[in-house]
């Protein structure tokens, strides 16, 4: 009987726009703005530019994890320096959270835990739950550098020996008791991608309206390149079956993993399912990461695949 399984990931790493980021930086710090009034800015440009094969055995399932990096920035910048201690201390909770998730009757778990390299205490703090954990099927894989969200992802990947994968950020934004409402679409045989919408529950909030906007121009573009009927593509409970998943040449290191993963199954002919889940949204002062780069990046992710070829058989 096969396993389901985490992959559990440090953090992107942007390199398209970082040289005009940097140079962003220099002039807000010599302007001694906050960090929130510079993603206030950014955040008011993105709203002028956007104006303007189901099996009889017991089935398995895969989950995806995604974890930050302390001190993203090496370079000297006094405006933007990330440190995430608060989500370093939410790794040992969010495994546990995983780990006592109610997947329905006859489903096992296996969690693939991928450290992109991480700097801070992130390694510790897994290996030790695992030593207090013994008997829980966890697997812990380590990059010799930081690579990004994307590489993380496809590490793992390659490590799964269940029948599906889900993925799941290190943030406790999102509950993995909601990985039950999907599952069942698998299980069924009808679909073989499920993405959890937090726009299709109607109590959850949302902290920026900049980041609202921004998945829903994503999501209408991908409704209109790929012919989807989707409200959240950005969404991180991406829910596929593991042979599809591992069928898909992936080429992303980023966070362009979330375009790139959606185009290409929509070029392949799979229709995604969507269920409403749950959301509670961090602030940019508790680690919200996403800048204007990433959405940008991910823009072209998805006209880029557009007419992606098609891998022969």
């Amino acid at each position: 009987m096969k396993y389901i399984v985490l992959l559990y990931k440090a953090i992107n790493q942007c390199h398209g726009f970082r040289l005009y980021e940097n140079t962003c930086f220099r002039f807000f710090r010599n302007k001694i703005l906050h960090r929130q009034n510079y993603y206030n800015i950014f955040a008011r440009i993105a709203k002028i530019g956007l104006s303007s094969h189901q099996k009889t055995a017991k089935p398995s399932f895969s989950f995806i994890l995604f974890l930050p990096i302390a001190n993203l920035w090496a370079k000297p910048c006094t405006l933007y320096r990330l440190s995430f201690p608060h989500i370093t201390r939410k790794i040992a909770e969010l495994l546990q959270r995983v780990l006592d998730a109610d997947l329905g009757s006859g489903i096992e778990r296996e969690l693939i835990v991928v450290n992109d390299c991480s700097t801070d205490s992130t390694e510790q703090i897994v290996e030790d739950f695992i030593a207090h954990h013994a008997d829980a099927p966890i697997v812990y894989l380590k990059h010799e550098k930081n690579y990004g969200k994307g590489m993380a992802v496809r590490t793992g990947i390659r490590a799964v020996t269940g029948d599906y994968i889900v993925m799941q950020d290190a943030d406790l934004e999102l509950d993995p008791n909601d990985f039950k409402k999907m599952l069942p679409f698998l299980l069924s045989g009808e679909y073989h991608v499920v993405y959890g919408s937090r726009f299709l529950a109607e109590e959850n909030s949302h902290t920026y309206f900049s980041y609202q906007l921004g998945g829903k121009f994503l999501s209408v573009m991908t409704n209109i390149l790929y012919r989807q009927h989707i409200t959240d593509e950005p969404t991180c409970y991406k829910m596929f079956t593991a042979d599809l998943l591992k069928s898909i040449p992936l080429d992303c290191e980023g966070f362009e993993f979330c375009p790139e993963v959606t185009a290409k199954v929509s070029r392949l002919g799979y229709k995604i399912k969507e269920v409403p889940i749950r959301y509670y949204p961090r602030s940019i002062e508790e680690g919200k990461k996403l800048r204007l780069s990433d959405g940008l990046k991910a823009i072209g992710t998805l006209l880029k695949y557009r007419f992606w070829k098609i891998p022969e058989s």
